[in-house]
């Protein structure tokens, strides 16, 4: 969708393939709401394994899933979601699920990420390959990875059962192992979270 208001109720999105952006659901500069959809084993060669926000979009989730997306290679960022700069997600009863990603995160985050009233992402793994540079700046984010701008507000929500793991040649610069966490924060990043979990 590009520039259009959509509005999709009890649909499924399954086994889609993007070469570019969005597996599953690309939106550009525009309002997309969804409710009581499955986006399923979606993937791109690009970012937004499931779905993919560009700028200007507004996204609604209610009770929705995001579940076994992935992006084709490595430095695909966001194997589920994926939401640029000037873009905003808001998730509520939606869970994102058994979306792993190899580099650049599982859900990434440039824009806004609201999660509210149950929302989780869950059973995620998170894998930096390595090999660009032992610095610590030269780190891939974890499941949930909000970048330099970006922001995120969890409430009532959860994180859970997320995993991120080194696989990179270990340096005497340890810094790199301890920075690589299930959420990522990068300075100039911002997140709250309110009575949520992170297990």
């Amino acid at each position: 969708a590009s520039g259009l208001g959509v509005d999709r109720v009890a649909a499924s999105v399954r086994g889609c393939r993007a070469e570019v952006e969005g597996g599953g659901i690309l939106a550009h500069d525009s309002a997309l709401r969804l409710t009581d959809t499955r986006v399923a084993e979606c993937s791109t060669a690009g970012d937004g394994g499931g779905v993919s926000l560009s700028a200007g979009t507004l996204a609604w989730f209610s009770g929705s899933t995001i579940d076994e997306c992935s992006v084709m290679f490595a430095r695909g960022r966001g194997s589920a979601l994926q939401i640029s700069y000037e873009a905003a997600a808001h998730l509520s009863s939606t869970t994102v699920s058994r979306s792993h990603s190899q580099m650049y995160g599982t859900v990434y985050v440039e824009g806004h990420l609201g999660m509210f009233n149950g929302s989780a992402i869950a059973d995620c793994r998170a894998v930096d390959l390595g090999g660009s540079s032992s610095a610590a700046v030269a780190r891939r984010g974890g499941v949930l990875w909000v970048r330099r701008h970006g922001s995120v507000v969890l409430v009532e929500s959860q994180v859970r059962n997320c995993t991120a793991e080194y696989l990179g040649i270990l340096t005497s610069d340890m810094e790199l192992r301890h920075s690589f966490a299930p959420i990522s924060i990068d300075p100039g990043g911002d997140a709250a979270i309110y009575e949520s979990s992170i297990v």
